[in-house]
């Protein structure tokens, strides 16, 4: 038992009263175990059982289309959504089409999320207006979201997916596999992640990935701003947790946020931002991609509206 749950029940035992909201345990639904959304929810769980006194628990299951009505629905307390799910959700666009979530709100992003187009490091494509007419996955069926950014990323170029030469895909990893086999020539692969270091390693004969560096000039900005404004241009640089980056290499991010339902009483939500504003060691050491975590900047630009009891904090703390 940790410790804010044995404070909890020290009070209790001693017959003082405690508000409802503490009294209550808050889920935050994610994708399956070892996921990035459940990395999140376990990090942010942790934090407020033993810093805030809050009862929460992860429930792992299926992806946002099965999470995001849950939570519109006051069945899941939070969930983990990237920027354009979190847009489609609540205007019931995109992979929510005509499914409008009226009660979904944003508590703030944990971090950005980062990918890009990679290619073997012996590939003649430097740039991503270089890929035109080359082999290339596309569709991802089982993750349509993927289909957007790649779109984004090729449009940064000046390109489109009707200017390769393109294979559907279920799913985007398994587009990096075969390009490491030789079977396509590009690939949207996502820096530093388990797939991106086995796929170098498959192309070690090649010299391993090596990844685009997109352009930061504002027209290539404002056309992969038209497919996804919420991304922006984020800069990283090599590291042995990055293979495949040989240089300063620009890349698209877009912001990973802590969702909600409007049935979390404002309290709560209050209590959840001032308390990872104030503790991202604590978060970096649950979960190391809370290096990322910039409490200055959890309150990302988005259409979808924050949750009032988030605004509220975020006006105490300045960061509006």
């Amino acid at each position: 038992m940790r410790f804010g749950t044995l404070m909890i029940a020290a009070v209790v035992a001693a017959g003082v009263a405690l508000p409802a909201f503490a009294q209550k345990t808050y889920s935050i639904g994610t994708n399956k175990q070892g996921s990035l959304g459940f990395g999140v929810g376990t990090a942010v769980s942790k934090l407020m059982n033993d810093k805030a006194g809050l009862l929460f628990r992860v429930k792992p299951g299926g992806g946002s289309s099965s999470l995001v009505p849950q939570m519109n629905a006051g069945k899941v307390d939070f969930g983990v959504n990237n920027a354009a799910e979190s847009r489609f959700a609540r205007f019931g666009t995109g992979i929510f089409e005509g499914k409008v979530h009226k009660n979904f709100r944003l508590v703030g992003m944990v971090y950005p999320l980062r990918i890009d187009l990679a290619v073997p490091f012996d590939s003649p494509i430097k740039t991503v207006a270089d890929a035109k007419g080359m082999r290339m996955g596309n569709k991802f069926t089982a993750q349509a979201i993927l289909q957007f950014i790649q779109s984004a990323l090729l449009a940064n170029g000046g390109l489109s997916q009707e200017d390769m030469k393109n294979t559907p895909y279920a799913s985007y990893l398994p587009t990096g596999d075969d390009m490491a086999r030789g079977k396509l020539d590009i690939a949207t692969v996502s820096p530093g992640a388990g797939a991106s270091k086995k796929q170098h390693a498959m192309l070690k004969s090649r010299g391993g990935l090596r990844f685009l560096s997109i352009s930061d000039d504002p027209a290539a900005v404002k056309r992969m701003q038209g497919v996804y404004p919420e991304s922006f241009v984020m800069t990283i640089h090599p590291s042995p947790a990055t293979p495949g980056v040989v240089g300063p290499t620009n890349v698209i991010a877009y912001p990973y946020f802590l969702t909600t339902g409007t049935h979390v009483s404002a309290d709560v939500i209050y209590k959840l931002v001032k308390t990872m504003h104030a503790n991202k060691a604590y978060l970096k050491a649950a979960n190391s991609r809370f290096n990322l975590f910039e409490p200055t900047k959890m309150k990302a630009t988005s259409p979808v509206e924050y949750h009032p009891g988030a605004l509220k904090a975020y006006k105490e703390l300045g960061v509006m």
